[in-house]
């Protein structure tokens, strides 16, 4: 059942343009369930003594920290693939005095921003250490897709963890914003994501990625991120879903920097969340096309036919892409990438992309509980409009500026689109140079 993983030595020559995973040998028992601790203090390592108490006390299997903790900084780490083994070894010995599985969140003086994932209680075929490293990030810091070895990185950057016999995934921060790095572990059948994150994360995006992740991958997830006196009675510190992107809630928060949660690992229940409102929709302040409500076909019939299920028609100085997706293929992200990096756009210039997803048969309870959060997703993390058309009711959302969803009401049996939003995957900001576009298309293929 489990992939082959390499065998790592702390051979530092061994490490240099590389990351490892680290197995050591012995039984385990797989568990129905884990025990989190998702840690948003970033002074708690100061004092391994009180945390391993509260380990101790409250039977936590995994601890995980927020983005670039701060206790980290006194490693010095020049550069990540010549100080991994300093900094595998230095978390090590800060899991043994916990006598925890930890993830925690680093970044080198290069500016490479990571995780390592460490367990010094690994057994026979569990994952002793590994590191994943972020992908997006602001100019000053340095992505693996700016690596030479990027494809043979991605190989073992995106094995699963094995721990307990559960797979883990772990993405940071604006990561878990893009389907991309999140399915790369969903394909390989992950049983719970984690995502470290700083502060200020906005709650209305950051809840509904998660959900989303969770009920794409069919996996739970967890996020945890710092501690912000400022927004912290409005944003809460730590999110967690289950496999069906029902929110789990914590059972407890201890000495009010330690959110415990249980995660089952069987499937859970769906749910309709806040952020549900059939009522809300809104019409744009500048409407550059109009879709007919319910009636795509129309906009199709004056198109022309690039691929399979891809078309193309020219409206005042844009060529709007429409890309049909089927039913429940919407919920899987490699269906929605293979259309829009198709291979043919690529000489079309002045795209807009608009989303269509048609269903013959729609329950009301799955749109409510999960469809609406994967097309709002959808919007935003392809920067396009999406359009739904089924045999209940129709609906369409869009990106906004700030990177949130919009629901666009219908006027007079049309969606009046900004096309202006509507620029597709490559204007997100994850595509920042050409060597990035590879890598990026590089994974696409992967998973397509």
């Amino acid at each position: 059942m489990f992939q082959s993983a390499i065998l790592q030595q702390f051979d530092k020559s061994s490490y240099a343009g590389k990351i490892f995973v680290t197995l050591q040998t012995n039984n385990y028992v797989k568990m129905d369930r884990l025990r989190i601790g998702c840690v948003t203090d970033e002074v708690c390592l100061k004092d391994t003594a009180s945390i391993k108490k509260i380990v101790k006390e409250h039977r936590i299997d995994l601890l995980v920290f927020p983005e670039m903790h701060d206790s980290t900084k006194d490693l010095k780490v020049k550069d990540l693939p010549e100080g991994e083994p300093e900094i595998v070894a230095a978390e090590m010995e800060w899991a043994q005095k916990i006598d925890c599985a930890m993830v925690m969140g680093m970044d080198d003086r290069k500016g490479t921003i990571f995780n390592v994932f460490v367990n010094p209680k690994a057994k026979e075929k569990e994952t002793k250490s590994q590191v994943y490293i972020k992908h997006t990030h602001p100019k000053k810091y340095h992505s693996p897709f700016e690596r030479d070895d990027y494809r043979q990185l991605c190989e073992t950057m995106f094995q699963p963890i094995l721990f307990h016999d559960w797979r883990l995934g772990t993405t940071i921060c604006y990561d878990c914003n893009f389907s991309l790095f999140s399915r790369m572990f969903g394909k390989k059948g992950v049983d719970l994501l984690v995502n470290n994150t700083g502060a200020n994360a906005k709650k209305s995006k950051w809840f509904k990625y998660t959900k989303a992740r969770s009920i794409e991958n069919h996996c739970n997830s967890v996020v945890t991120m710092f501690r912000n006196e400022k927004t912290k009675e409005s944003n809460p510190l730590t999110y967690c879903f289950n496999r069906q992107g029902g929110e789990i809630s914590p059972e407890k928060c201890v000495d009010d920097y330690v959110y415990i949660y249980e995660v089952e690992y069987d499937n859970g229940k769906p749910e309709i969340d806040e952020y549900y409102d059939e009522r809300k929709g809104s019409i744009n302040n500048s409407i550059d096309i109009k879709i007919p409500e319910g009636h795509i076909e129309k906009l199709i019939e004056k198109a022309k036919h690039i691929d399979k299920d891809i078309y193309c028609f020219h409206h005042k100085n844009r060529n709007v892409i429409l890309c049909l997706i089927k039913g429940d293929d919407i919920l899987k992200p490699e269906k929605v990438l293979r259309l829009l990096y198709n291979k043919r756009l690529d000489v079309i210039k002045n795209k807009s992309f608009v989303i269509v997803n048609q269903y013959k048969r729609l329950s009301k309870s799955f749109f409510q509980s999960q469809l609406d959060t994967i097309l709002k997703v959808r919007a935003v993390e392809n920067l396009c409009a999406v359009v739904l058309e089924s045999d209940k009711f129709n609906k369409c959302y869009q990106s906004t500026y700030c990177k949130d969803s919009q629901i666009i009401k219908p006027t007079n049996g049309f969606y009046g689109i900004d096309l202006h939003r509507t620029n597709g995957p490559k204007h997100t900001g994850l595509h920042q140079n050409k060597q990035w576009n590879q890598n990026i298309e590089y994974l696409v293929s992967k998973l397509s």
